[in-house]
Protein backbone atom coordinates (compact mmCIF):
# COMPACT_ATOMS: atom_id res chain seq x y z
CA UNK A 1 0.00 0.00 0.00
CA UNK A 2 1.10 3.35 -0.79
CA UNK A 3 2.05 5.60 2.29
CA UNK A 4 0.64 9.14 2.48
CA UNK A 5 3.47 10.66 1.30
CA UNK A 6 3.95 8.27 -1.93
CA UNK A 7 0.29 9.33 -2.65
CA UNK A 8 0.99 12.62 -2.41
CA UNK A 9 3.53 12.27 -5.18
CA UNK A 10 1.52 10.20 -7.28
CA UNK A 11 -1.25 12.78 -7.39
CA UNK A 12 1.10 15.66 -8.19
CA UNK A 13 2.13 13.35 -11.30
CA UNK A 14 -1.35 11.87 -12.15
CA UNK A 15 -3.63 15.35 -12.12
CA UNK A 16 -1.33 16.55 -14.97
CA UNK A 17 -1.14 13.40 -16.57
CA UNK A 18 -4.98 12.60 -16.53
CA UNK A 19 -5.61 16.36 -17.79
CA UNK A 20 -3.55 15.08 -20.97
CA UNK A 21 -4.74 11.71 -21.41
CA UNK A 22 -8.30 13.31 -21.45
CA UNK A 23 -7.77 16.24 -23.96
CA UNK A 24 -5.57 13.80 -26.36
CA UNK A 25 -8.84 10.91 -26.41
CA UNK A 26 -11.41 13.65 -26.88
CA UNK A 27 -9.24 15.19 -29.63
CA UNK A 28 -8.21 12.16 -31.65
CA UNK A 29 -10.98 9.35 -30.69
CA UNK A 30 -14.78 8.99 -30.48
CA UNK A 31 -14.48 7.30 -27.01
CA UNK A 32 -15.57 8.88 -23.90
CA UNK A 33 -12.40 11.69 -22.72
CA UNK A 34 -13.96 11.90 -18.73
CA UNK A 35 -14.57 7.98 -18.74
CA UNK A 36 -11.31 7.11 -19.95
CA UNK A 37 -9.87 9.61 -17.65
CA UNK A 38 -11.59 8.18 -14.45
CA UNK A 39 -10.29 4.22 -15.44
CA UNK A 40 -7.21 5.64 -15.71
CA UNK A 41 -6.97 7.27 -12.80
CA UNK A 42 -8.61 4.18 -11.12
CA UNK A 43 -6.50 1.66 -12.73
CA UNK A 44 -2.76 3.30 -11.53
CA UNK A 45 -3.77 3.76 -7.85
CA UNK A 46 -4.96 0.28 -8.24
CA UNK A 47 -1.45 -1.11 -9.41
CA UNK A 48 0.28 0.54 -7.60
CA UNK A 49 -1.39 -0.09 -4.31
CA UNK A 50 -1.08 -3.80 -5.24
CA UNK A 51 2.39 -3.76 -6.28
CA UNK A 52 5.63 -5.12 -3.66
CA UNK A 53 7.41 -2.16 -3.78
CA UNK A 54 10.18 -3.83 -1.35
CA UNK A 55 11.56 -3.29 1.77
CA UNK A 56 13.55 0.09 1.17
CA UNK A 57 10.59 1.34 -1.20
CA UNK A 58 13.50 1.81 -3.94
CA UNK A 59 11.06 0.65 -6.75
CA UNK A 60 8.69 3.75 -5.87
CA UNK A 61 9.62 5.89 -8.13
CA UNK A 62 10.64 3.26 -11.10
CA UNK A 63 6.47 2.09 -10.66
CA UNK A 64 5.39 5.63 -10.52
CA UNK A 65 6.58 6.05 -13.65
CA UNK A 66 5.85 2.57 -15.06
CA UNK A 67 2.25 2.50 -14.07
CA UNK A 68 1.73 6.30 -15.07
CA UNK A 69 2.22 5.42 -18.63
CA UNK A 70 1.42 1.60 -18.55
CA UNK A 71 -1.79 2.12 -17.19
CA UNK A 72 -3.23 4.55 -19.82
CA UNK A 73 -1.79 2.27 -22.83
CA UNK A 74 -3.51 -0.71 -21.52
CA UNK A 75 -6.69 0.86 -21.26
CA UNK A 76 -6.78 2.49 -24.79
CA UNK A 77 -5.13 -0.97 -26.22
CA UNK A 78 -8.48 -2.72 -24.80
CA UNK A 79 -10.48 -0.20 -26.41
CA UNK A 80 -9.22 -0.63 -29.98
CA UNK A 81 -6.39 1.70 -30.67
CA UNK A 82 -3.43 0.28 -32.29
CA UNK A 83 0.15 0.45 -30.70
CA UNK A 84 1.13 3.37 -32.62
CA UNK A 85 -1.94 5.19 -31.66
CA UNK A 86 -1.27 4.26 -27.89
CA UNK A 87 2.62 5.25 -27.34
CA UNK A 88 1.52 8.64 -29.31
CA UNK A 89 -1.18 9.30 -26.63
CA UNK A 90 1.38 8.74 -24.09
CA UNK A 91 3.88 11.22 -25.66
CA UNK A 92 1.53 13.52 -25.45
CA UNK A 93 0.64 13.03 -21.85
CA UNK A 94 4.41 13.41 -20.62
CA UNK A 95 5.87 15.67 -23.67
CA UNK A 96 6.28 18.44 -20.42
CA UNK A 97 8.33 16.30 -18.73
CA UNK A 98 10.60 15.45 -21.49
CA UNK A 99 11.34 18.66 -22.56
CA UNK A 100 12.13 19.89 -18.88
CA UNK A 101 14.76 16.81 -19.26
CA UNK A 102 16.35 18.21 -22.24
CA UNK A 103 16.65 21.81 -20.74
CA UNK A 104 18.07 20.59 -17.41
CA UNK A 105 20.69 18.19 -19.74
CA UNK A 106 21.12 20.53 -21.96
CA UNK A 107 21.85 23.55 -19.39
CA UNK A 108 24.29 20.75 -17.56
CA UNK A 109 26.47 19.71 -20.94
CA UNK A 110 27.03 24.01 -20.44
CA UNK A 111 28.67 23.78 -17.12
CA UNK A 112 32.71 23.17 -17.11
CA UNK A 113 31.82 19.82 -14.98
CA UNK A 114 29.30 18.99 -17.33
CA UNK A 115 30.81 15.49 -17.92
CA UNK A 116 30.59 14.88 -14.37
CA UNK A 117 27.28 15.98 -13.40
CA UNK A 118 25.70 13.94 -15.88
CA UNK A 119 27.84 10.53 -14.84
CA UNK A 120 27.02 11.30 -11.20
CA UNK A 121 22.97 11.46 -12.30
CA UNK A 122 23.45 7.81 -13.73
CA UNK A 123 25.32 6.79 -10.64
CA UNK A 124 22.38 7.96 -8.54
CA UNK A 125 19.79 6.04 -10.67
CA UNK A 126 22.16 2.91 -11.47
CA UNK A 127 23.42 2.38 -8.17
CA UNK A 128 21.21 4.89 -5.60
CA UNK A 129 18.14 4.04 -4.27
CA UNK A 130 16.80 2.46 -7.27
CA UNK A 131 19.52 -0.10 -7.45
CA UNK A 132 16.41 -2.96 -7.05
CA UNK A 133 15.01 -2.09 -9.74
CA UNK A 134 18.03 -3.60 -12.38
CA UNK A 135 21.22 -5.59 -12.33
CA UNK A 136 23.83 -3.35 -14.11
CA UNK A 137 27.56 -4.00 -14.69
CA UNK A 138 29.84 -1.33 -15.59
CA UNK A 139 32.44 -1.68 -18.42
CA UNK A 140 33.84 1.37 -18.08
CA UNK A 141 34.85 4.43 -15.57
CA UNK A 142 37.81 6.46 -16.61
CA UNK A 143 38.62 9.68 -18.06
CA UNK A 144 37.32 8.64 -21.37
CA UNK A 145 34.26 7.51 -20.42
CA UNK A 146 30.97 5.80 -18.81
CA UNK A 147 30.12 2.68 -20.03
CA UNK A 148 27.36 0.18 -18.20
CA UNK A 149 25.01 -2.36 -19.21
CA UNK A 150 21.95 -3.93 -17.89
CA UNK A 151 20.92 -7.06 -18.00
CA UNK A 152 17.54 -7.44 -15.79
CA UNK A 153 15.06 -3.94 -16.15
CA UNK A 154 12.10 -3.44 -13.93
CA UNK A 155 10.67 -1.09 -16.26
CA UNK A 156 10.50 -4.22 -19.21
CA UNK A 157 9.44 -6.89 -17.31
CA UNK A 158 6.71 -5.16 -15.16
CA UNK A 159 5.66 -4.30 -19.34
CA UNK A 160 6.25 -7.88 -20.55
CA UNK A 161 3.82 -9.23 -17.36
CA UNK A 162 1.28 -7.10 -18.16
CA UNK A 163 1.52 -8.29 -21.71
CA UNK A 164 2.49 -5.09 -23.42
CA UNK A 165 6.45 -5.49 -23.32
CA UNK A 166 6.37 -2.88 -26.98
CA UNK A 167 5.47 -0.28 -24.63
CA UNK A 168 9.10 -0.03 -22.34
CA UNK A 169 10.44 1.51 -25.45
CA UNK A 170 8.62 4.36 -24.77
CA UNK A 171 10.55 4.97 -21.05
CA UNK A 172 13.92 4.30 -23.67
CA UNK A 173 12.96 6.98 -25.40
CA UNK A 174 13.17 9.25 -22.22
CA UNK A 175 16.79 8.45 -22.25
CA UNK A 176 16.84 10.26 -25.49
CA UNK A 177 15.20 13.32 -24.72
CA UNK A 178 17.74 13.98 -21.56
CA UNK A 179 21.22 12.74 -23.24
CA UNK A 180 20.93 12.90 -26.33
CA UNK A 181 21.76 16.47 -25.95
CA UNK A 182 24.69 16.02 -24.78
CA UNK A 183 27.67 17.67 -27.59
CA UNK A 184 29.83 19.95 -25.24
CA UNK A 185 30.88 17.68 -22.49
CA UNK A 186 29.50 14.53 -23.13
CA UNK A 187 28.16 12.12 -25.99
CA UNK A 188 25.68 9.91 -25.30
CA UNK A 189 25.88 6.28 -27.29
CA UNK A 190 23.50 3.54 -26.86
CA UNK A 191 24.29 0.10 -28.69
CA UNK A 192 20.90 -1.88 -27.44
CA UNK A 193 18.26 -1.88 -24.91
CA UNK A 194 16.40 -4.81 -23.69
CA UNK A 195 13.22 -3.22 -24.93
CA UNK A 196 14.37 -3.55 -28.51
CA UNK A 197 15.39 -6.83 -29.09
CA UNK A 198 18.75 -6.60 -26.94
CA UNK A 199 20.23 -8.97 -24.82
CA UNK A 200 20.93 -5.81 -22.31
CA UNK A 201 20.90 -2.08 -22.52
CA UNK A 202 24.19 -1.09 -23.63
CA UNK A 203 25.03 2.66 -22.93
CA UNK A 204 27.94 4.87 -23.08
CA UNK A 205 28.49 8.71 -21.86
CA UNK A 206 31.74 9.46 -23.89
CA UNK A 207 33.73 12.22 -22.24
CA UNK A 208 34.14 15.34 -24.73
CA UNK A 209 37.62 16.78 -24.51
Amino acid sequence: MLTKKEEKTCKMLISGYKKKLRKYVAKNTALSADDIAAEYEERFYRYMNEVEMGKERGKFSSYMNIFSGLAAYEILREKGLNEKEGISAYDYMCASIRKISYVLYKGADLLPNGYKIVRQSLLDDLEGEKRTCWDIEVLQDDNKGFTYEISRCLYFDTCKEHGYPEFCKVFCTHDWYAFGVLKHHSRFIRKSTIAENGTVCHDTIEKVK
